[in-house]
């Protein structure tokens, strides 16, 4: 056997090195790969009326239109948030609406998705003045309608669970 280098073999001094940059390179391929994927903006609309407005859930919005004056009352939230909004909001005659989102991922380290429920105030200002939200209460993507009943709104999500809030401060 032929030594070098201080009694090692002539491989071994590069093996803790290739090693070290697999590592390396194994760690920022999933560093780059998680970071770096982004929802898509391409969702189906919700779409729902209390009779004079309509109400669309799309992308990263909701929006209200009056429809005799075919304009825009209000947008929510002004700027795009990171969740998309898939489900149908809905209206009680109070003029609560009330939605919820299809979620964000918690990130690499809490890989939960993070559903937020909305209830804002239905009127002309833009936007809508925000009454509560509750991110701890959905555990699942939101993609079916709200329903408000009385003084509960239930929440029903993709991984099969059904939550009943409480309409007037989204307590579960």
């Amino acid at each position: 056997t032929l030594y070098l280098n201080g009694g090692r073999s002539m491989f071994s001094s590069k093996r803790p090195l290739t090693r070290t940059l697999l590592f390396l390179f194994i760690l920022a391929s999933f560093a780059l790969i998680s970071c770096g994927a982004n929802g898509s903006d391409a969702n189906w609309p919700g779409i729902s009326t209390d009779g004079d407005n309509v109400y669309v859930a799309y992308g990263k919005h909701i929006m209200a239109y009056d429809v005799a004056d075919q304009r825009q009352l209000w947008i929510f939230p002004q700027e795009a948030s990171r969740a998309l909004l898939y489900a149908a909001p809905t209206i009680n005659e109070d003029g609560r609406v009330v939605f919820g989102d299809y979620g964000i991922s918690g990130g690499m380290f809490a890989p939960k998705i993070i559903t937020t429920i909305y209830a804002v105030e239905n009127g002309t200002g833009s936007p809508p003045a925000t009454k509560w939200t509750n991110d701890t209460s959905a555990h699942g993507k939101a993609v079916a309608p709200t329903l408000q009943v009385g003084d509960k709104v239930y929440v029903a999500t993709s991984d099969s669970i059904f939550v009943a809030l409480d309409a007037t401060d989204g307590t579960e």
